[in-house]
């Protein structure tokens, strides 16, 4: 299929009648109400929730405004809006010119993702791959949807055809915090803090060194809590129990955050950012609790033992293309950052961490010869005026490939599009 991957604000009304249809409204409204619920959580979950969800929440709050005003109005700000409505305009485009097959398991696909973590990240980063190709004049059969075995998309232009998969990864991989543990630790810890939050009044900044994972279960968060809790109302500097340390250091709120005891109304995102600004917690593992008007725990939890992040990727994406291929046309993997900025992901090639990724790439290339290129890809950036997503690409050529030099084939170099 071939078709012009945008829309007319004009169209968004219909655009998102026809999504909420194809997506199962029933199980959507109760998942929606849901993530609601979450997002409004002080300080753990809502954050994750966040993170992993956006494309959901911003699709609750469309579907709000239409409903309580009849319009949907696009603010160029709200970038997440603007993603979301991309991706539904895509989706109903696709679903229109599927054949019924592809159509029921496309269906399928969105039931699915109301029931796990990365929610509609997944299918959303192959509708922005879809609608990219396309956009660079490739006609795309979905070849996994229409019940093909292996790679996503065939891809064809000019006489030349190319495999394409998609690769969704999660930005905890080889990590020893994980982003969903961190949260629950945060909520589980939120009574011990609120309390002493109370006979606060200044700032603490509260570092937490464990010795190798946050682990998951009940038994050993609750007993972290109980340690962090104890260490807090001791007053001491410095604390240690199990391997775990604490160190407490007391900081003026006024002058890290402005005048927040005088303010009249209190901003809890203001006073989160300007937290993080100071104390460089930015894509961190950082927890934030505040007493509106009072006092502040700024809570940084980290390990003893360093991230194995790139081989993790690597040991994901070797099993993830072992078999998606047919090895007969050149193949194309695209593999999404999750939970990264565009300047980290450029980061992690253009002569940041010694090519880390050119050096994962080569690897795969070598254990893959008919892989033509490996594409890295992050959150980017959608104009009202088109409703699409641009952002940049870091693209990793097989230069021993027989195609090497085949413009045809050269989708992702100039980022997508």
């Amino acid at each position: 299929m071939h078709f012009k991957p945008e829309v007319r604000d004009t169209e968004l009304p219909e655009i998102l009648r026809r999504f909420i249809n194809i997506a199962d409204r029933k199980r959507w409204e109760k998942r929606l109400a849901w993530l609601d619920r979450e997002a409004r959580r002080d300080v753990g979950m809502r954050h994750f929730w966040q993170e992993r969800c956006a494309l959901e929440l911003a699709f609750s709050r469309t579907r709000r405004q239409y409903r309580n005003t009849g319009r949907i109005w696009v603010d160029p700000s709200e970038t997440e809006t603007l993603r979301f409505l991309a991706f539904a305009a895509m989706t109903v485009s696709c679903h229109d010119r599927l054949t019924p097959r592809g159509r029921s398991r496309l269906e399928g696909m969105l039931r699915g993702a109301t029931t796990r973590d990365f929610g509609l990240g997944p299918l959303g980063y192959e509708m922005k791959v879809a609608s990219h190709l396309m956009s660079r004049g490739y006609d795309v059969i979905f070849h996994d949807l229409e019940g093909g075995r292996g790679y996503d998309f065939l891809a064809a232009k000019e006489g030349v055809s190319v495999e394409v998969e998609c690769k969704h990864m999660s930005g905890d991989a080889g990590r020893k915090i994980h982003r969903k543990e961190l949260y629950r630790f945060g909520d589980r810890a939120a009574l011990w803090m609120r309390n002493h939050l109370a006979s606060l009044t200044t700032g603490l900044f509260v570092r937490l060194t464990i010795p190798d994972r946050l682990e998951s279960g009940d038994q050993y968060q609750k007993a972290l809590c109980t340690f962090l809790g104890q260490a807090l109302l001791s007053g001491e500097p410095d604390a240690e129990r199990d391997g775990n340390r604490i160190q407490v250091q007391e900081f003026d709120v006024e002058q890290v955050a402005g005048p927040w005891l005088a303010a009249g109304k209190f901003d809890r995102t203001e006073m989160e950012a300007r937290l993080t600004h100071h104390f460089g917690l930015a894509h961190k593992n950082a927890l934030l609790y505040l007493r509106p008007h009072q006092s502040v725990v700024a809570l940084l939890i980290q390990s003893d033992q360093k991230d194995n992040v790139l081989n993790a990727m690597h040991a994901e994406l070797r099993k993830s293309t072992k078999d998606q291929f047919t090895g007969e046309l050149p193949a194309i993997l695209c593999c999404h950052l999750a939970d990264l900025t565009q300047e980290q992901m450029l980061s992690l090639g253009r002569g940041g961490h010694g090519r880390a990724l050119d050096s994962l790439a080569t690897e795969l290339m070598r254990r893959r010869p008919h892989l033509y290129s490996v594409t890295f890809t992050a959150a980017g950036s959608v104009s009202a005026d088109s409703v699409r997503e641009k952002g940049p690409a870091y693209t990793i050529l097989n230069r021993d490939h027989p195609r090497a030099t085949d413009e045809r084939l050269s989708i992702f170099r100039d980022g997508w599009p």
